[in-house]
């Protein structure tokens, strides 16, 4: 899902992700586990069953107030002092894009709330830095944040 293109542009990669932290969250808030096959059944982590209907339908806000072409928006305008100021460039932002795909690698392997902690800050310190520099709308980190604070673990309740 997330994936680097050595070589890219920066905007192309930052535009990536930023869509690659929408079709994950899509992914755990509409049960489509079919792109993190068996994922529930092997891991045992689902959405509070009190908060699946609400995150579904703020997804669905989210999508109709056309946040995410918002926030990719505000990344194709950003100045390149901003990207470069906020490591958002170069061999900085490869750096950092590859921890997500490593964090994102162990999850696939080991399927347990504690990858998937790790996978979300890995996530949050590359959101962090896009919003600052592009000025975007934290919307799509907030979702996220409330996504993964009403996620359990079956096995470790």
């Amino acid at each position: 899902m997330f994936e680097t293109k050595e070589g890219a542009p920066a905007r192309y990669l930052l535009s990536d992700f930023v869509r690659s932290v929408h079709h994950f969250l899509s992914v755990i808030i509409t049960g489509g586990y079919e792109q993190l096959p068996d994922i529930r059944q092997r891991t045992g982590l689902r959405l509070d069953d009190g908060a699946i209907e609400l995150a579904q339908k703020a997804l669905w806000e989210f999508d109709q107030q056309e946040q995410l072409e918002r926030a990719l928006n505000a990344v194709e305008s950003a100045s390149d002092d901003d990207l470069e100021l906020h490591g958002l460039t170069g061999a900085q932002l490869q750096f950092k894009l590859t921890a997500v795909q490593i964090r994102e690698r162990r999850f696939l392997r080991f399927p347990v709330f504690g990858t998937l902690r790790r996978l979300i800050q890995a996530m949050d310190h590359v959101l962090d830095s896009v919003l600052d520099a592009v000025g975007a709308s934290g919307a799509l980190k907030e979702l996220k944040d409330i996504v993964f604070d009403v996620t359990e673990d079956d096995r470790h309740p």
